[in-house]
Order: C-alpha cells, then sequence, then structure tokens
C-alpha cells in the first residue's frame, strides 16, 4: 500500500468533490435568498466585502455596549444671621429674634466651587491640558488666584514683575520652590498629583493663589444659580465631591444608572 510524500496534500479528485459540496451549500442559500429579493442581491450579500461586514456588525451587536449616565445637582448656601430687634414698648423685654436666610454666591465665586468624581478604575484618566496654562507674577498678584487643571498638566510661572518672586507650595498635593527669579524668566511645574494645591511667594506674603488638580475627566464648575451635570458617566457607584476654598469639602456616594438621570444635592452653611 502506498504512502504519499504530502499527506496533507488533498488530490484534485477530492478538491473537485469538495468544490462541488461547497458550490451545491451556496446554490441553496442562493435559491433561499432569491425569495426575498433575488439571485442578484444574494451574491452580492454572500461576496467577500459584504461577508466582513456583517461579520463585524454581528460582533457590535455580542459586544456589551458601555452605558453610561448623567449627574446633576444644586449647591446651596445658606448663610446664617442674627439680629436684634428693637419692641415697640419701651418696657417689653428685649429679646433677640434669629433669622436664617439662603443666599447664593456671586458668579465669580461659583466658579471656584468644583463638583468633581474621585478616582475610580472605572472612569477614564484625565487628559493634561494640550496648551500649558499660565499663571503670572504681575503688579505684585498671582494671576489667575484659581486655576483647574487636569492632573499631569504642565503649567507655566512668567514673572511680568520688575522684582524678584520666588513661588513655592507646601501642599500635600504637589510641593515644590521654584527659587528667586526675576523679570522676564519663567518656569515650569507638572501638577502629577489630584488636590488642592496653595501656592504663596516667599518674598511677598500678600501674593498667594490655588491650583486645583482634577483625577479624571468628569468635572465641572457650578452654573451661576448654583446647579452643575456630569455628562456620560459610565454606570456604577462612586464618590461625588464638591470642595470651595473656605467652605471647604463634601462628599456623597452617588449610584449612576446605566441610563437616565442621578441627582445630588449639597448644602453648605456660611456664618
Amino acid at each position: 500500500m502506498g504512502v504519499s510524500e504530502h499527506p496533507l496534500q488533498i488530490s484534485p479528485q477530492a478538491g473537485v468533490a469538495g468544490s462541488g459540496r461547497v458550490q451545491a451549500w451556496t446554490d441553496s442559500i442562493f435559491e433561499r435568498f432569491s425569495d426575498y429579493g433575488g439571485q442578484l442581491v444574494a451574491r452580492t450579500v454572500f461576496s467577500k466585502r459584504w461577508t466582513v461586514f456583517l461579520f463585524l456588525l454581528v460582533v457590535l451587536w455580542i459586544v456589551p455596549r458601555a452605558e453610561a449616565g448623567t449627574i446633576t445637582g444644586e449647591v446651596r448656601i445658606l448663610v446664617e444671621s442674627h439680629a436684634s430687634h428693637a419692641p415697640r414698648s419701651p418696657f417689653a423685654r428685649r429679646r433677640p429674634v434669629e433669622e436664617s436666610s439662603q443666599t447664593q454666591m456671586p458668579s465669580e465665586e461659583m466658579q471656584k466651587v468644583i463638583v468633581f468624581l474621585a478616582d475610580d478604575s472605572s472612569l477614564n484618566p484625565a487628559q493634561p491640558l494640550p496648551e500649558k496654562p499660565i499663571v503670572n507674577q504681575k503688579d505684585l498678584e498671582i494671576q489667575p488666584g484659581f486655576l483647574l487643571v487636569p492632573v499631569g498638566t504642565t503649567v507655566r510661572f512668567p514673572n511680568s514683575d520688575d522684582v524678584y518672586h520666588n513661588l513655592f507650595s507646601v501642599s500635600s498635593a504637589k510641593r515644590f520652590d521654584l527659587g528667586r527669579y526675576g523679570q522676564g524668566k519663567e518656569k515650569e511645574v507638572i501638577f502629577d498629583k489630584p488636590g488642592e494645591v496653595r501656592i504663596f511667594c516667599d518674598i511677598h506674603p500678600h501674593m498667594n493663589a490655588i491650583i486645583f488638580v482634577v483625577p479624571n475627566e468628569y468635572y465641572t464648575v457650578l452654573g451661576d444659580d448654583g446647579s452643575f451635570s456630569l455628562d456620560n458617566v459610565p454606570a456604577g457607584e462612586y464618590e461625588l465631591h464638591v470642595w470651595h476654598e473656605s467652605l471647604g469639602e463634601q462628599t456623597k456616594r452617588v449610584n449612576v444608572p446605566d441610563s437616565g438621570v442621578s441627582t445630588v444635592d449639597f448644602v453648605f452653611a456660611r456664618n
């Protein structure tokens, strides 16, 4: 009994037979499709290009799609005021009357209230700003006095004054000391850790500023009416933070649905 030198080689006769079976199967498929638009449509669908396209559609349909929701809310500021009103009768006992009123911050203060989600593996990490923000030293001030940046952003610190400055920070989110440098000089700092960074000048104690570094792309500042919205947040449970330089920070757990809106409100008290 002879043994072929190439045992995996298919004989021409077997190839013809196999080809015939494939052709018969294909023809049967074409006949079924002919009821829905003719053999021409069927043959077009089963061309290589359309086969690949249909395969990709099936894959996209089977693979679970990431669902996302929205977090909305409002931050209210309660201001306590205590007043003593004079009674109508001079013989009546004077009693202090406490009044509590609710007010909104000025719009420039609203922009210093930051709403953000704490770092989480389910969230997209922050992308550094493509253009380096500038924090200038001008007119013996740090301008701007407040800056919000994503983690990893590099900030430029030029000196536009005709005197020396020496900016530094001892904040846990970023410690640095730029040293003394004069007009026209510039230094840079990479803010590679989220959190609050308070900046001062070693030469001029009245100069100060804050840079707040957020950990991911889910952050915003308040609107003029105290409202906020975080869109396209992946479904899940997260820790929502609200921060202000003088009012402090509050956190709440929030469950984000796979679609729809989750509402969370915050109240700060200012005496």
